[in-house]
C-alpha cells in the first residue's frame, strides 16, 4: 500500500494515485481501497439527497448505509464511506477506467469527507503570489482553472485548481490545497498553456485534460496565508466586457458567497 498526501491529510490506497505527491512515513488519515463491484443492498439504503444538473440530471446521489455513509456516481461508481471518513471502499462499475475512480475519489468524495468532518473546503482556485494565498470562487464552467493556470504562466504558482482547505491558524486563516494540478477543456489548455509535456487524461467520459504539476515538493504541506478571494461573475454577464472590472464585496454578500461554494 502506498501513501500520498492531499489537503494536509495522508491517504493509504491499494491503487496507485499519481495525481497526489507520494510520500512516505506519518500516519494515515484515510485508507482507500478500490474492491471489485459488489451490488449493495438496495433495501439499506436510505437516499437523503440528489445534486443534479440544470436539466434534472442525477450527477451524484447520497445515502446512509447503516451508520456509514454511500455515495453514487451513476453509472460510474459507488462509494462506501465509514461513519468517521476513515474508511472509503469504491465499487466500480464496468467500463470505468482507473483514472475516473481516481478523479472521482481526489476531486469529489475526499473534499466531501473533509467538508463532513466540519473542514471549510472551498470550491475554489488558487495560486502563490509571493507566499500569499490568493483564491478564486465560481461555478463548474467560469473559468476558476483557466485563471490560475494562466497566473500559473507568469510565474505564480498554481496551488489548486478546484478545492483549497480553510484553517485559522496563529491569528491567520490559512489556505490548504488539495492537490497541485490542473483540468482545462482543450480550448483552454490551447490558450493558456506552453509546456504540454504533462498532460493526463481526467476521466474516460469528459475530455477535459489534467496538468500534473511535478516540481511541487512532496513531503511538505503547502500551508499559506489567505489574503483575497475574488468571486467570479456569470461568463454570459462578462463577455462584452471591454476591460477587467473588481467590484468590492459586502459582508452579507461574501458570507453568501462563501456558503454557495
Amino acid at each position: 500500500r502506498d501513501r500520498y498526501r492531499i489537503f494536509d491529510i495522508l491517504i493509504e490506497s491499494n491503487i496507485s494515485i499519481p495525481e497526489l505527491p507520494e510520500t512516505e512515513g506519518g500516519e494515515a488519515t484515510i485508507a482507500f481501497q478500490l474492491l471489485s463491484y459488489s451490488p449493495p443492498d438496495e433495501n439499506q439504503l436510505e437516499w437523503y439527497h440528489h445534486w443534479r444538473l440544470p436539466d434534472g440530471e442525477i450527477t451524484i446521489s447520497c445515502a446512509r448505509y447503516g451508520e456509514d455513509y454511500f455515495l453514487r456516481f451513476p453509472n460510474l461508481a459507488d462509494f462506501l464511506i465509514s461513519k468517521n471518513g476513515d474508511q472509503i471502499q469504491c465499487f466500480s462499475k464496468h467500463g470505468t477506467s482507473d483514472a475516473s475512480v481516481r478523479h472521482l475519489l481526489v476531486d469529489q468524495v475526499i473534499p466531501r469527507v473533509m467538508a463532513h468532518q466540519g473542514w471549510i473546503v472551498l470550491h475554489a482556485s488558487a495560486i502563490d503570489m509571493d507566499g500569499s494565498v490568493i483564491a478564486f470562487l465560481g461555478d463548474s464552467g467560469w473559468g476558476k482553472s483557466t485563471l490560475a493556470t494562466s497566473f500559473n504562466e507568469q510565474g505564480y504558482p498554481l496551488l489548486t485548481d478546484d478545492c483549497l482547505l480553510i484553517k485559522p491558524e496563529s491569528g491567520n486563516i490559512t489556505g490548504i490545497p488539495s492537490y497541485t494540478g490542473s483540468r482545462l477543456w482543450p480550448d483552454s489548455l490551447e490558450a493558456v498553456v506552453s509546456d504540454k509535456s504533462s498532460i493526463h487524461p481526467v476521466a474516460h467520459y469528459s475530455s477535459k485534460r489534467r496538468l500534473i504539476f511535478t516540481d511541487v515538493l512532496k513531503n511538505d504541506v503547502i500551508k499559506l496565508p489567505l489574503v483575497a478571494i475574488f468571486i467570479l461573475t456569470p461568463p454570459n454577464e462578462s463577455k462584452n466586457l471591454k476591460e477587467v472590472k473588481v467590484e468590492p464585496l459586502t459582508g452579507a454578500q461574501i458570507i453568501m458567497e462563501l456558503v454557495k461554494h
